[in-house]
Protein backbone atom coordinates (compact mmCIF):
# COMPACT_ATOMS: atom_id res chain seq x y z
CA UNK A 1 0.00 0.00 0.00
CA UNK A 2 1.00 3.61 -0.82
CA UNK A 3 2.08 5.65 2.35
CA UNK A 4 -0.40 8.45 1.23
CA UNK A 5 -3.57 5.62 1.29
CA UNK A 6 -2.37 4.86 4.65
CA UNK A 7 -4.32 7.44 7.17
CA UNK A 8 -7.47 7.19 5.02
CA UNK A 9 -7.75 3.81 5.87
CA UNK A 10 -6.71 3.70 9.61
CA UNK A 11 -9.28 6.25 9.82
CA UNK A 12 -11.86 4.24 8.18
CA UNK A 13 -11.21 1.09 9.57
CA UNK A 14 -11.03 3.02 13.09
CA UNK A 15 -14.56 3.39 12.86
CA UNK A 16 -15.33 -0.19 13.00
CA UNK A 17 -12.50 -1.75 15.57
CA UNK A 18 -11.02 -0.82 19.14
CA UNK A 19 -8.05 -2.66 18.09
CA UNK A 20 -4.53 -1.86 17.79
CA UNK A 21 -4.01 -1.47 13.89
CA UNK A 22 -0.99 -2.74 11.70
CA UNK A 23 0.56 -0.53 8.56
CA UNK A 24 2.58 -1.91 6.48
CA UNK A 25 3.38 0.11 3.89
CA UNK A 26 5.64 0.72 0.37
CA UNK A 27 7.13 3.61 -1.26
CA UNK A 28 4.52 3.88 -3.37
CA UNK A 29 5.38 1.63 -5.80
CA UNK A 30 3.81 -1.11 -7.93
CA UNK A 31 4.72 -4.58 -8.93
CA UNK A 32 4.43 -5.50 -12.66
CA UNK A 33 3.75 -9.18 -12.80
CA UNK A 34 4.51 -9.39 -16.49
CA UNK A 35 7.78 -7.52 -16.67
CA UNK A 36 8.80 -9.58 -12.46
CA UNK A 37 9.91 -5.56 -11.61
CA UNK A 38 9.02 -2.79 -9.57
CA UNK A 39 7.84 0.20 -11.03
CA UNK A 40 9.36 3.31 -10.13
CA UNK A 41 7.60 6.14 -7.79
CA UNK A 42 8.52 9.50 -8.31
CA UNK A 43 7.24 11.08 -4.79
CA UNK A 44 9.28 11.15 -1.54
CA UNK A 45 7.73 10.83 1.39
CA UNK A 46 8.28 12.00 5.17
CA UNK A 47 8.08 8.66 7.27
CA UNK A 48 8.64 10.45 10.26
CA UNK A 49 5.77 12.89 9.74
CA UNK A 50 3.82 9.94 8.31
CA UNK A 51 4.78 7.42 11.03
CA UNK A 52 3.46 9.79 13.95
CA UNK A 53 -0.12 10.88 12.08
CA UNK A 54 -0.78 6.79 11.86
CA UNK A 55 0.41 6.28 15.56
CA UNK A 56 -2.80 9.06 16.12
CA UNK A 57 -5.03 7.12 13.73
CA UNK A 58 -4.45 3.98 15.69
CA UNK A 59 -1.48 2.34 14.23
CA UNK A 60 0.31 0.34 16.88
CA UNK A 61 2.30 -1.77 14.75
CA UNK A 62 4.39 0.48 12.32
CA UNK A 63 6.31 -1.43 9.90
CA UNK A 64 7.75 -0.75 6.02
CA UNK A 65 7.24 -3.61 2.80
CA UNK A 66 8.84 -3.48 -0.49
CA UNK A 67 10.77 -0.78 -1.70
CA UNK A 68 11.59 1.10 1.41
CA UNK A 69 15.11 0.87 3.14
CA UNK A 70 17.07 1.63 5.82
CA UNK A 71 16.28 5.83 5.07
CA UNK A 72 13.06 5.03 5.67
CA UNK A 73 13.10 2.78 8.64
CA UNK A 74 16.06 5.61 10.24
CA UNK A 75 12.74 8.53 9.80
CA UNK A 76 10.00 6.12 11.08
CA UNK A 77 12.26 5.96 14.55
CA UNK A 78 13.55 9.47 14.84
Amino acid sequence: MSPDLVAPALKEIGKYTFKPLVVYPNLGASYDPKIKQWREFKEKFDFNKLTKKWYQEGARLIGCCCTTGPTEIKQMIV
